[in-house]
């Protein structure tokens, strides 16, 4: 019972971190607005206007696409019911707990980096004499704000999964020793009582 709670949690947040990514880059990507800038002379924002909307677009696609993946395994192991014995090593679990990891993490710093180069379309920088553009693409620069919030989000639930993976890793470590699993241990224990019936029996 509680191995499926952890699973449908684990599901759930994969799948928020997945809508979250999914509606950050289609943001971001789809966004665009057209103004005069000097009489009739028109001009378009797009987010390739700034490279650091063009990384978390791809960013956002990546992490996307790795949670689809890992919530179709949730969906798959809930369905076959339990965990196998493949997904109880291990090894499998370190991968898992590493991918989710960089997964959050580029999460998060695309977004960041993305944050703090639309800070100066927000207010400017007299020192290198850039103006202010969101008081002129004001519609552009809300979407791209929503996109971010989202892009914050995705990170945020993949930091939730991540946690998620390290309790299923160290769940199969023994809290009495360091390094020890507790399937070796059950089974030495398992294999001593055995012997020690068996010596009980002869005598």
């Amino acid at each position: 019972m509680e191995e499926r709670v952890v699973l449908g949690a684990e599901a759930s947040l994969r799948f928020l971190s997945l809508v979250s990514a999914v509606l950050a880059a289609c943001l971001v990507a789809l966004d665009k607005q057209t103004k005069k800038v000097f009489l009739s002379l028109e001009k378009t924002a797009t987010y390739k206007d700034l490279q650091a909307l063009e990384v978390v677009v791809v960013i956002e696609g990546v992490v996307a696409s790795y949670q689809l993946v890992q919530l179709v395994r949730c969906l798959i192991r809930a369905k076959v019911g339990g965990i196998s014995s493949c997904c109880n090593k291990p090894c499998s679990r370190c991968v898992c707990l590493f991918l989710d990891q960089v997964a959050a993490y580029i999460s998060f710093s695309g977004t960041i980096a993305a944050l703090q180069a639309c800070f100066f379309a927000v207010t400017g920088n007299e020192a290198f004499q850039w103006t202010k553009l969101c008081n002129v693409y004001t519609r552009f620069c809300y979407t791209i704000a929503g996109g971010i919030l989202c892009g914050m989000a995705a990170s945020l639930f993949a930091a939730a999964v991540a946690s998620i993976s390290a309790f299923h890793l160290f769940r199969l470590f023994s809290p009495n020793k360091w390094f020890t699993l507790k399937q070796r241990r059950e089974s030495r224990r398992g294999s001593r009582t055995v012997a020690a019936k068996i010596l009980a029996g002869e005598r």
